[in-house]
């Protein structure tokens, strides 16, 4: 009977819903006089017309047109809008030019009436209600309907424009197709849902613009689902490759596992359907093979959030499907960074701000270009140094990607938001994700690897090994990851094992507030997901010289040859590879660093449970420390100085860091440019190249000089980093300032390591000159001015764990420096010594030492 009643109840919803509107002369639109006042819902696609045409879904209205003697008007429904019916409001949109109104059908000109594109966005973050959130508008000086299509009752116009911001470099007119979709609105049975503020911590769904309820003026939004009481079809586009259809339609259907039931179907799409379509969910291929991104969109119900379809763009970055291709797509990418970290020097932000920002570009899902393109490479990188890969290999790994992207994407369709932080339950260790690689390539039994874990969902942005493992998984396990099928089942079926079982999550806004929320992580830990990272940089640096000289030998087009002599080698750009990692970890022994780990557990956060979660920081701090060797060995072993430091030899879960050793890096990247990988190689353009003896010169020598320069350069980069990293958790923590807990001994380190910069002389650099009339040689010291400087202020007294952490050790500094300076010049011969006794060269030395003295504070003479 209830089936019977709901079945009846759609049935008259249809019937009092409004008719279908029709085409008339190809481009205009006929509405039916019946259907005036009543309701049509109406979306829109943005579709940037250079690069690649991909679409941005935008906010979905509920409209009707009024007509009137001059015009047929289109107003938005107020529903969620205002807080009483009581008092009349009208919601205007635009009016439409009369061509023609004899007969029973309206013709208006769309094109003349659509000239101002509304660019809120399909999906809505923020809290509360602000009616500016859909009210913007940008010009469109030019517009052309070119197409209108009718199919299914849904009228599809395509409409040609310039578009124009008022208030962001109103000079640019961006050239966009907008496609809208126009359909009948039907009031349907499909139950709205709402987020629970405190279930969003467990798991999170995207949602359309915030509401207003009636009376209350309650402000509600609601979840982006597709109706699950009838299959959901995605159709891929016909052109996805052959060898990657399999795993594209393997990766729609993961969804079905997380699910727990058959909801979602995979169909090839006809020849020349494309995205955005007017009534198919579409996984459209984009070929474009240094795209560096894949997105998501969909055009909701902004009454429900019903989703009426949706389209994941999967670009052809990700098909790599051969060892050339492979090569290939690496030195591509590799270059694309370089072009980049160029462009982002000169970046004009004004014109930055109006593509991104003044025309709401949201998507679901969009990576960094860049981040990408780093990520990627380092493991194409990686994976191409085993000698063991085939082609087979290579491709099946490539399908792996392409089957865990699209799970991602179609994820995204289907609501979900990103979990950055679901890498951090992985059971898998860096060095067994390794491993795991390695046996993958070497053709080993995989099996053992089906009940472990390197993310808990999909929905991560992943390392590449990690990418590649759960793609193996989806094809190869019985299961969904746990924390897609708890959030899916938890958004369409109201199960509340996620929040129940606490399970790790963080989206974008929890990237703001905590530090191992993370885009490209990996590990259990920040700890030892940061030291991998610093590993991975210091034993992959050799690799990545090479191909910075491969892309200028060989670029995709031979008109963009650069001269080896020519090819840029930045040393601070690979230093800040090597002390980004160690930034990472800094963080860590400041309070104010979150860990949403850490704090998971805890029913409420705030001022009334601060100490008591400084306290569980620390000893999480703590405990990583200890399994990774501790102090020493995470933020001293790798630099390239001697100060007394304790180091391992190997650790359980991650492989060492190695010195940087300027000598070993030659020797290392000597040995990769006469291997198998590299003495011929593939260049952008697919050609094999070999190197000649006289190249392999120039890349020796001037590799060799990158590497000499960048020991002090690590160096630096890294005391400028503890000029800033503040060390107060430890005493937040326990109210106590230990001379035994990691903060001291840290503190120690860093005194050992500013000594050493500060007072290291180097006897074979000497700087000539005179004191009044006698000539002396004096010994320089071992690293620059600006080093040493930046020695003297990590012991700066802001930063430390108290304001006099590092007052004796000045002092020290201060007397031993002050001595050398003074013995150098002879000093103690004079009864009144002033600099201007000094000649040029002499006196610009003597006065950088008296700024370095400045700022290390001597003992009080009378020794109080």
């Amino acid at each position: 009977m209830a089936v019977f009643f709901l079945a009846c109840t759609a049935q008259s919803a249809k019937e009092k819903a409004a008719p279908a509107l029709k085409i008339s002369e190809k481009t205009r639109v006929a509405i039916p006089k019946s259907g005036l006042g009543k309701e049509y819902l109406l979306s829109t696609s943005l579709i940037p017309q250079a690069g690649a045409a991909t679409s941005r879904g935008m906010e979905g209205r509920v409209v009707m047109f009024e007509l009137y003697e001059d015009g047929v008007d289109l107003y938005e429904t107020t529903k969620g809008k205002v807080v009483t019916e009581d008092l009349p409001a009208r919601r205007l949109l635009t009016t439409f030019p009369i061509i023609d109104d004899e007969g029973g059908d309206i013709v208006i000109d769309f094109n003349a009436g659509m000239r101002r594109l509304s660019y809120s966005s399909w999906y809505n973050r923020q809290e509360g209600f602000d009616a500016r959130s859909f009210e913007r508008s940008a010009e469109l000086p030019q517009a052309r309907v070119f197409e209108t299509e009718l199919e299914d009752g849904i009228l599809t116009i395509r409409q040609a424009v310039q578009a124009r911001s008022r208030t962001m470099d109103p000079d640019l007119e961006t050239r966009y197709e907008i496609r809208y979709f126009l359909s009948p609105y039907v009031e349907s049975d499909f139950e709205p849902r709402e987020m629970h503020a405190e279930e969003t911590r467990y798991a999170r769904f995207f949602a359309g613009s915030s509401r207003l309820e009636l009376e209350s003026g309650r402000v509600s939004k609601y979840l982006s689902r597709f109706d699950v009481s009838e299959p959901v079809v995605f159709y891929y586009s016909a052109n996805t490759p052959e060898n990657m259809r399999e795993a594209v339609e393997e990766g729609i259907l993961y969804w079905n596992k997380a699910l727990g039931e058959k909801v979602v179907e995979a169909k090839m799409a006809p020849e020349g359907v494309t995205a955005p379509h007017p009534t198919m969910n579409v996984v459209q291929w984009v070929p474009w093979d240094t795209a560096g991104v894949a997105y998501a969109d969909a055009l909701i119900d902004p009454l429900t959030g019903e989703t009426q379809h949706g389209q994941a763009y999967m670009t052809s970055v990700f098909e790599f499907g051969g060892e050339v291709r492979a090569r290939r797509l690496l030195r591509t990418l590799r270059a694309m960074i370089d072009e980049k970290s160029e462009e982002k020097e000169k970046e004009d932000e004004e014109s930055e701000h109006v593509h991104s920002s003044a025309f709401g570009h949201s998507v679901a899902c969009q990576f960094d270009p860049i981040d990408f393109a780093l990520e990627l490479s380092d493991g194409l990188e990686e994976l191409l140094a085993d000698p063991d890969l085939s082609e087979e290999i290579v491709e099946r790994i490539s399908q792996d990607y392409v089957r865990d992207v699209t799970a991602h994407e179609v994820g995204h369709v289907l609501g979900l938001r990103h979990n950055f932080a679901a890498s951090l339950s992985a059971d898998v260790t860096p060095k067994e994700l390794d491993q795991f690689m390695a046996d993958y390539v070497g053709g080993e039994d995989l099996s053992d690897y089906l009940d472990k874990t390197v993310s808990t969902s999909v929905m991560e942005y992943s390392v590449f090994n990690a990418s590649v493992f759960t793609g193996w998984y989806i094809k190869n396990g019985q299961d969904a990851l746990e924390h897609d099928a708890a959030a899916i089942r938890w958004g369409y079926f109201d199960d509340k094992s996620v929040v129940e079982e606490k399970q790790l999550f963080g989206s974008e806004e929890e990237t703001l507030i905590y530090a191992d929320v993370t885009r490209h992580d990996y590990g259990s830990g920040p700890l030892e997901a940061s030291y991998d990272d610093l590993s991975s940089a210091i034993r992959g640096l050799p690799n990545s010289v090479l191909e910075r000289f491969i892309a200028g030998r060989a670029p995709m087009n031979p008109k963009d040859r650069k001269s080896l002599e020519a090819v840029k080698l930045d040393v601070s750009e690979y230093a800040k590879r090597i002390s980004e990692p160690v930034k990472d970890m800094l963080k860590w022994f400041n309070k104010e660093t979150r860990s949403v780990r850490v704090e998971q557990d805890y029913a409420f956060v705030g001022d009334l449970n601060q100490e008591e979660r400084w306290e569980a920081h620390w000893e999480s701090l703590e405990e990583q420390l200890k399994e990774l060797g501790g102090i020493d060995q995470l933020l001293f072993a790798h630099l390239p100085v001697s100060i007394g430091v304790k180091s391992k030899k190997e650790l359980e879960t991650v492989e060492i860091a190695p010195k940087v050793d300027g000598k070993e890096l030659k020797k290392t990247l000597k040995e990769l440019l006469d291997s198998e990988a590299y003495s011929t190689f593939v260049g952008l353009d697919g050609e094999t190249y070999t190197w000649t003896e006289e190249e392999k010169e120039v890349i020796l020598e001037r590799s060799g000089k990158l590497f000499d320069k960048l020991e002090e350069e690590v160096l630096l980069q890294t005391l400028k980093l503890y000029e800033k990293a503040p060390r107060d958790l430890g005493l937040a923590a326990t109210g106590n300032l230990s001379d035994e807990d990691s903060v001291a001994k840290l503190e120690k380190r860093v005194v050992a390591l500013a000594k050493a910069v500060i007072l290291k002389r180097d006897k074979e650099s000497r700087i000539q000159g005179k004191v009044g009339k006698a000539y002396v040689e004096v010994p320089d010291f071992g690293y620059g001015y600006e080093t040493r400087m930046a020695a003297a202020k990590a012991l700066n007294d802001k930063t430390g764990s108290f304001s006099a952490w590092s007052k004796e050790a000045k002092q020290s500094i201060h007397a031993e420096l002050k001595k050398a300076i003074e013995e150098s010049l002879n000093i103690s011969l004079f009864k009144d010594f002033k600099d201007n006794l000094l000649s040029r060269s002499l006196r610009e030395w003597y006065l950088q030492e008296q700024n370095l003295l400045k700022l290390l504070p001597p003992a009080p003479k009378n020794g109080k």
